[in-house]
């Protein structure tokens, strides 16, 4: 993702398609979909060795704030649509994949 630029980590969505075959959602190992940061802060996201889809949203001075949903189930004979949603106004970080909320959210502890 080297051609984001300027990102509000205060506010802001991330919307990407997994296509299919990349890899095996229960393979028990790590995949970076996404590793953007700056001077500002982060957005990391992850399919983990733990077969869960996680989120990072980190401000620097501020604080993280971590979520993540489990993946293992998701055939990858079909690709997903990945969906990242952070807000510093509502106080909560989301995942959605395929279009559903995955979870309810995480609350931002920091402002």
């Amino acid at each position: 993702m080297s051609d984001i630029k300027n990102l509000n980590f205060e506010e802001g969505t991330l919307n990407f398609w997994i296509p299919a075959d990349l890899f095996e959602y229960d393979d028990n190992i790590a995949h970076i979909l996404v590793n953007y940061m700056d001077s500002n802060g982060s957005i990391l996201i992850v399919k983990d060795d733990d077969n869960k889809l996680k989120l990072s949203h980190v401000i620097i001075g501020k604080g993280r704030t971590d979520t993540e949903v489990n993946v293992a189930n998701l055939s990858s004979k079909d690709r997903h649509m990945i969906t990242a949603v952070w807000s510093l106004k509502n106080k909560e970080i989301r995942l959605y994949v395929d279009g559903n909320k995955s979870q309810k959210g995480t609350k931002i502890e920091y402002e």
